[in-house]
């Protein structure tokens, strides 16, 4: 996992913008919705990112009222083959945050997720608001802080951000998420991605 504190961050605020859309829908009965974080990944900070992730997330959410409307769970599912990812794995995701904030030339992992047909929240440092923004911001992906907003230089805003464009994706009705997923599975096969 690349920059973990902004994805937990970022994962606390998806929890609470869903919550707010949540209540604020008077006119449909509630339905206590599910959201589950997947990390994949190990290393030596595996241990210090699931207790700094409860910490963060699983007991703001069992101790607030949007335990009244959501239901949170946080897994760290460790090392994943290639293979795994491809067929197992990605597939299974609504969308995938990529929080890092480390310049890449070419984030593998994004192209992965959208070559399955999975829309991606990145940042745009280094190539990744290239190809994420080759079309207008919405069409392959979203890309937070690429337009010189003063979010480029707030890093406390990233988190906030972020979660806004996940949550934009996690309520779009059926006919936009489905001609997203495939706009996003479109816009790699230039790459020559092989996902097994």
């Amino acid at each position: 996992l690349k920059s973990p504190g902004i994805f937990l961050k970022a994962a606390k605020e998806i929890v609470i913008q869903m919550a707010s859309k949540i209540t604020k829908t008077p006119t449909q009965p509630l339905v206590r919705q599910e959201i589950e974080f997947l990390v994949v990944g190990d290393g030596p900070m595996r241990q210090y990112m699931e207790e700094l992730g409860q910490n963060i997330l699983l007991s703001f959410t069992n101790t607030s009222e949007i335990a009244r409307v959501v239901n949170v769970s946080l897994r760290f599912l460790g090392w994943m083959t290639r293979a795994d990812l491809g067929r197992i794995f990605l597939p299974t995701l609504d969308v995938l945050l990529n929080p890092s904030v480390t310049p890449e030339t070419f984030c593998i992992a994004n192209i992965e997720a959208m070559a399955v047909g999975i829309p991606v929240v990145s940042f745009g440092i280094g190539g990744i608001g290239e190809y994420l923004n080759k079309r207008v911001n919405g069409t392959a992906g979203f890309v937070v802080g690429t337009q010189g907003q003063l979010s480029d230089t707030d890093g406390e805003q990233w988190p906030r951000l972020m979660a806004r464009l996940a949550v934009s994706v996690l309520t779009m009705d059926a006919r936009s998420r489905a001609e997203l997923r495939k706009s996003s599975s479109d816009h790699v096969k230039q790459y020559d991605v092989e996902i097994s």
